[in-house]
């Protein structure tokens, strides 16, 4: 095994290219670390920070790449392979660091009602204030709940006992409606 005189400084000179937009294994391989020192001693601190510092400055270098790829000499000159080597740049980017780099989505939440629920609402509602209108009496056994019962009694200053519903029914009708209520 080496000794830490010999690994920290390559592992330094290692971070110092990723800070240049090296990936980590092209420092690596460029410094001379195996797969396994590199692990062991970029999980130690500082040099874990100074690694994820690193990390940080590279992609922002890379980002800049992007922007003078045209003037840089070591870029190929046929455009399609500075496309492909810019989409290759940008992916990496938005999937190393998509805070800063990955696609923005914006979500709009737009709640539309159809025009044909529209107008049956429309028609509820006047069928309701049509209702309430017409209903002069109202009892607590036609209503399904007994708390909106107490309220309309209430709004009509009669104990529940007392109300009766104006259905426009007849007697028969009404005995047969209720005698259906109890099947």
């Amino acid at each position: 095994m080496s000794a830490p005189s010999v690994i920290v400084p390559k592992v330094m000179e290692a971070i110092r290219w990723i800070t240049e937009g090296k990936l980590p294994v092209e420092a690596r391989e460029l410094t001379g670390l195996s797969h396994a020192q590199w692990n062991k001693w970029t999980k130690i601190e500082p040099l874990a920070t100074f690694l994820a510092e690193a990390m940080t400055d590279g992609r922002d270098h890379m980002a800049q790449m992007l922007v003078r790829m045209d003037k840089d000499p070591t870029m190929p000159v046929d455009p399609r392979w500075g496309k492909i080597i810019s989409e290759n740049i940008k992916w990496y980017l938005s999937k190393m660091d998509t805070r800063r780099y990955g696609d923005k989505v914006q979500i709009d939440h737009h709640i539309s009602a159809d025009k044909e629920i529209l107008m049956a609402l429309d028609r509820a509602k006047e069928r309701s204030t049509a209702i309430e209108g017409e209903a002069t009496r109202i009892t607590a056994k036609a209503l399904p709940h007994p708390t909106r019962g107490e309220r309309l009694a209430e709004a009509h200053g009669e104990a529940i006992t007392d109300i009766e519903l104006d259905t426009g029914l007849t007697p028969d009708e009404q005995l047969a409606l209720d005698m259906a209520e109890l099947l």
